[in-house]
């Protein structure tokens, strides 16, 4: 843990931590996350219960710019944005999302 604080607080540069530790970091912190605390990663949108939720926020955002609610539309659209949840508007009026 004092390592990690180290390269948290800039005292030990990233750079200085070989390929091969740190992957072994990102494996280790993974199953720890995963496997000991049950955490599961959003990353995939279509398998996880926040796509389907997501998908009715759009529909419903999409329904309000036809009917010319704007107000609702933007609140949705911000509202996702403050959490992370960014979401595009293509020109044919239909709308997609990305984690980053």
């Amino acid at each position: 843990a004092p390592i990690i604080n180290s390269f948290k607080d800039g005292l030990i540069p990233m750079h200085s931590i070989d390929t091969e530790t740190l992957n072994k970091l990102k494996t280790n912190f993974s199953i720890y996350l995963e496997e000991i605390f049950g955490l599961k990663s959003i990353q995939d949108k279509e398998n996880g219960m926040l796509g389907p939720v997501i998908e009715l926020l759009l529909d419903i955002r999409k329904e309000a710019k036809q009917n010319k609610d704007f107000a609702t539309s933007d609140k949705i659209r911000n509202q996702l944005a403050s959490i992370g949840i960014l979401v595009k508007d293509d020109k044919s009026g239909n709308s997609s999302w990305a984690l980053p």
